[in-house]
């Protein structure tokens, strides 16, 4: 079977091109990627679909990077092809973005062609990744002590991205290339085994054929296909939201989570949870190892309170006693707010609103710790709020004696990373209410109370 066939076949048998109209194509100048392009050329007739190339230059190889550019807009020039091109110097983004070069230049290439995907209509975004590349991307995770998500390589769908030819060997686009007589490009940074992936295609895999077992890429592919089908069917089966009273509290930038419920689990499961909330929270999975899920795991079942983990890209988590919290890092932007009468004030944490009102209009409401009244002439100099300081202490309402703030929080269990969220209403003198929790007895309404002050706080 010709090899436009077969990449027919594989692309109708994974729905590739269902209902899709427009097809960017990212073009190195490579073997790979032009082969994908003429292959794509000839199937358009078929399925209907329009191309459209996109080529970044990376402005990493002087004259040879100018050299892959022209020979793509040539190609696509002489095919009538749509064509796209950036510039961009990939050693000052991977500065700018704390990343390898390697990985900067991967995520410059893919944010261009999502640029033009957004663009067209029903688009899906073709890369020319080989089963070379995919049985590489496999060892390479594997060498580095990856966990089963790790073993599926790279995938054939991914979202809008598809890879029509990840089940060709390199070898065949050769010789694709050869008899349909495309141009491309070779670059000798292929062939330098001072990079890993080199190492691994110029040096290991050829002694493992020659030495150990000639059919290694089927071997490794096939335990990738049972890694890929077990991943699919625990993602596909498994809610995290679903699982008896284990997420505690979930909000934009953070999931708490039942530390009891959680320990009842299976390892394995427990581990699942963990992964699933980096990811929703936008962790690259590459960052997710599995010597980090296996760290993180044993720290909070060893009862390790009052632990902060950093994870990497502003996500930490903080172990409490019968809780851990999953949390996105926010700037913390505020100390002390000024407070005026009548107002509202809002940050990233909470709300808080004042208002005088009616000494006859307070409605108690007991349940309610959000809400609270205060004898408004009982207030010495200006109304701030800010964060507890330690050996800060209040007189609660009902008590002749005065309490640590920090033992309150112990009292209503709050966990410690949420010590800094809540604001402490205060005068010039005094700590008037640990707002949500605990109003001072020196500032509550009595039969001589003339001006009230409505507090309002609520928790974001």
């Amino acid at each position: 079977m010709k090899l436009c066939d077969r990449v027919k076949k594989f692309s109708d048998e994974n729905r590739l091109f269902d209902r899709v109209k427009n097809i960017i194509v990212g073009v190195s100048g490579g073997v790979d990627s032009m082969s994908l392009l003429h292959i794509l050329k000839c199937l358009s007739t078929v399925y209907g679909f329009i191309l459209h190339v996109a080529h970044l230059n990376h402005l990493l190889r002087g004259e040879l990077a100018n050299r892959d550019e022209n020979l793509v807009e040539q190609f696509c020039k002489d095919n009538n092809i749509d064509f796209h091109v950036r510039r961009i110097n990939i050693r000052e983004f991977a500065e700018k973005e704390d990343l390898s070069l390697e990985m900067a230049g991967r995520k410059a290439r893919y944010n261009f062609f999502h640029e033009i995907s957004l663009k067209l209509p029903n688009s899906v975004i073709a890369t020319g990744h080989t089963l070379d590349d995919h049985i590489e991307t496999v060892l390479l995770r594997f060498f580095k002590g990856t966990g089963i998500e790790g073993l599926r390589g790279i995938p054939i769908k991914e979202g809008n991205i598809i890879r029509p030819i990840r089940f060709v060997r390199k070898y065949e686009l050769y010789r694709y290339a050869r008899e349909n007589k495309i141009p491309f490009n070779e670059d000798h940074t292929n062939y330098l085994e001072i990079y890993q992936r080199n190492i691994i295609r110029h040096v290991i895999i050829p002694r493992i054929i020659k030495d150990l077992n000639p059919n290694v890429v089927t071997s490794i592919n096939n335990v990738s296909q049972i890694a890929d089908e077990f991943c699919d069917y625990v993602n596909n089966t498994i809610d995290v939201n679903r699982i008896g009273d284990l997420i505690a509290s979930r909000k934009m930038d953070s999931v708490e989570v039942n530390i009891k419920t959680f320990k009842n689990l299976h390892p394995f499961l427990g581990k699942i949870v963990l992964r699933r909330i980096l990811l929703e929270f936008g962790l690259n999975a590459s960052k997710i190892s599995f010597d980090k899920i296996n760290k993180t795991y044993n720290l909070i079942v060893n009862d390790n309170v009052g632990k902060r983990l950093d994870i990497g890209e502003g996500i930490r988590i903080y172990i409490d006693r019968e809780r851990f919290c999953i949390k996105k890092q926010k700037i913390d932007s505020w100390e002390c707010i000024a407070i005026s009468v009548n107002s509202t004030v809002e940050n990233e944490y909470f709300i808080f609103k004042s208002e005088l009102i009616n000494k006859n209009s307070i409605k108690f409401e007991r349940e309610n710790l959000n809400v609270e009244f205060i004898d408004y002439d009982k207030v010495i100099g200006d109304l701030k709020l800010r964060k507890w300081k330690r050996g800060d202490k209040i007189k609660p309402l009902g008590m002749n004696g005065h309490k640590k703030v920090s033992d309150i929080y112990v009292d209503k269990k709050v966990p410690f990373w949420k010590k800094d969220m809540i604001p402490l209403l205060v005068d010039s003198k005094n700590i008037i209410w640990v707002c949500g929790l605990v109003l001072s007895e020196d500032y509550k309404i009595d039969d001589k109370t003339k001006n009230v002050l409505k507090v309002e706080y609520y928790e974001k």
